[in-house]
């Protein structure tokens, strides 16, 4: 668990979240000249890359930072009603944010959640380590690829609030002596 703080930590003292050079914003427009426009703002590209790196633990179930697995711990040890309701509802928020999104993404009949925007941008667009992800990103519609991209890095700045909120009930846990041998 102390291992899972001092990743969050080290997530939010990176230029990206110190600085604020990730952002998620985007505009949709048209006009009878151009047709149907999409531009994104999603801040400094190298900056977002180094986030990523540390983000992706996050999600990936073998790291030993992995969300869910930290969350259960913190349900196992935690002894506190007040903490425990606090876990359970970052897991919650954690979840929605997983598969809800604010701008749905569906292309060939398949539904890109924010999780699947996720790790088709990073292992398919960003670090290019997965080549059936590559081809995948790469069939998407220019636009698509770019709500892909939006998509990915909101999931990211949601993923800093909800695991700060996790770090904080961890650190408050140890601080009141709540956790379980």
């Amino acid at each position: 668990m102390r291992l899972f703080c001092d990743r969050v930590d080290y997530a939010i003292s990176l230029r990206a979240v110190r600085d604020g050079t990730i952002t998620s914003g985007f505009q949709l427009s048209f006009s009878s000249e151009d047709g149907v426009r999409l531009e994104a703002d999603l801040g400094d590209n190298d900056d977002t890359r180094s986030l990523v790196v540390e983000i992706r633990k996050f999600l990936m179930d073998r790291e030993d930072v992995h969300f869910f697995g930290i969350a259960n711990i913190v349900e196992r040890t935690v002894k506190d009603a007040e903490l425990h309701d606090a876990n359970r509802k970052n897991r919650e928020s954690w979840m929605r944010e997983l598969r809800g999104a604010d701008i749905g993404i569906h292309a060939d009949g398949v539904h890109y959640a924010p999780e699947r925007c996720f790790d088709l941008v990073v292992n398919g667009d960003m670090f290019h380590d997965d080549a059936a992800k590559a081809a995948e990103f790469a069939r998407l519609d220019p636009m698509l690829q770019l709500l892909a991209r939006r998509n990915m890095h909101r999931l990211v700045i949601r993923a800093l609030t909800i695991h700060q909120l996790e770090r904080n009930l961890i650190n408050e846990a140890f601080e009141r002596g709540a956790i379980a041998a």
